[in-house]
């Protein structure tokens, strides 16, 4: 495989309201995320970029998810 390596990360969450809004502003996502609504309630955030935003996605999803879980 030739050229640079393409780094990605692409999470799903179900709420009244896009709940990745923040993230996509600020912080080390800033400039490498986009979030939409895919469904009805459904909202998609996709992380593009270098390999520092998308290890930050992951880390963020993970986080998330224990916290989910922990309620």
């Amino acid at each position: 495989m030739f050229g640079p390596e393409r780094y990605a990360a692409k999470s799903r969450a179900i709420g009244q309201s896009d709940p990745w809004g923040p993230y996509v502003v600020t912080g080390d996502l800033k400039g490498a995320a986009k979030s939409r609504e895919v469904g009805s309630g459904v909202w998609e955030i996709t992380v593009d970029g270098g390999p520092h935003p998308a290890d930050a996605a992951v880390f963020m999803f993970v986080i998330s998810l224990g916290f989910i879980m922990f309620i």
